[in-house]
């Protein structure tokens, strides 16, 4: 009892810390690194027990896994996720007060490719190490297989909530969050089917590096 339960507080308290710090504080910056360090790095450490070289989790790579994994990841998750964004970007909201959001909780345009970078090269990693790395086998293991995926996949959509609710009206907010939270059971199950995490690595790094290049050439441009 005591195992579940500290694993689910590991599972909801990323979605709190990033609420308190959108909402409560109103600091982008702190959402990121409450987020990253704090939600799949720390707590997980404290809570489970989840680090690097510790037992429990899924390693990046699966024994069998074909060399060309990772350019089908990339190649399904790039191209195929711009063209939905490309398709459904008159839908999802005005690029302007999306930017006046995004500077209320101190985004800085000065900075915007050192933050572009920061975002791409950490969030796909820290996310996938934790989620689908060291929170799913937890989880199959402690509540059942259909349960355990379940409860991983809306961990890892909720915290996407109090963010996306921050910078769009409800409508635009949630059509984004019901591709993540499409994204999230998909990329749950494959991680669990292969039995490792780094192919839904890959395509969760190739679908943030769409999401920065859908900024720079539809967001910004048309403000």
């Amino acid at each position: 009892m005591m195992q579940r339960a500290r694993l689910l507080a590991a599972m909801v308290m990323p979605t709190v810390l990033v609420a308190i710090a959108m909402f409560g504080v109103g600091e982008i910056r702190l959402a990121f690194l409450a987020y990253v360090v704090g939600g799949c790095l720390l707590l997980p450490w404290l809570l489970v027990g989840a680090r690097p070289g510790a037992p429990g989790g899924l390693p990046f790579r699966a024994a069998s896994e074909h060399p060309a994994a990772p350019w089908v990841a990339l190649l399904i998750f790039g191209p195929f996720f711009l063209l939905a964004y490309w398709l459904l970007r008159q839908f999802i909201t005005a690029p302007e007060p999306y930017l006046d959001a995004l500077a209320e909780i101190g985004w800085k345009e000065e900075y915007r490719y050192v933050s572009f970078a920061l975002f791409v090269a950490a969030v796909p990693l820290a996310e996938e190490w934790w989620w689908r790395g060291q929170a799913l086998p937890r989880a199959e293991k402690l509540f059942g297989r259909g349960l355990g995926q379940a409860l991983v996949a809306i961990g890892f959509a909720s915290y996407h909530a109090p963010v996306l609710l921050r910078l769009y009206p409800i409508g635009p907010a949630a059509i984004r969050f019901a591709g993540i939270v499409f994204a999230a059971f998909l990329w749950t199950w494959i991680a669990a089917k292969r039995q490792s995490w780094g192919w839904v690595w890959w395509a969760h790094l190739a679908a943030d590096v769409v999401i920065v290049a859908a900024f720079i050439l539809w967001v910004r441009p048309q403000a």
